[in-house]
Order: C-alpha cells, then structure tokens, then sequence
C-alpha cells in the first residue's frame, strides 16, 4: 500500500515511539512461547468486566428487563 524509501535506521530515527511499540509488541509476543512466562502473561493479560456482564449478573442484566427463557 506505502512504499517506504527510507532504510532501517532512519524508520528508526524518524520513528521513534512506532519503532517502541513495535519492539515491545514482539518482545511480548516471543514471550508468550515460553511456557511458564506466556501462561504467566496469559493470566495477568486476560480479563474481564464481570459488572457489564449480563449472564454473570452484573449491572447491564439489572438494567434491562428481558427475562432469559
């Protein structure tokens, strides 16, 4: 879609924050292929909103009056 014509290190240099994010986005995702450490990223990087979670009760299933049959 974009041709870029810079090389590498001026992405690098021009980029700065872009270049970050995509280093931590990798770092990350290579992390997740360790057993132990991506279980334990899985663990603390999955979640859950139980008070807008309707079948768990939360506070949109007090809010509407639909009955589930």
């Amino acid at each position: 879609m974009f041709l870029r014509t810079e090389s590498f290190s001026q992405y690098l240099r021009l980029y700065p924050v872009v270049s970050t994010l995509i280093a931590l986005n990798l770092i990350v995702h290579i992390l997740t292929w360790i057993p132990g450490i991506g279980d334990l990223l899985y663990y603390y990087g999955v979640g859950s909103n139980f008070l807008i979670d309707a079948e768990n009760g939360g506070v949109s299933s007090h809010l509407c009056s639909c009955t589930a049959d």
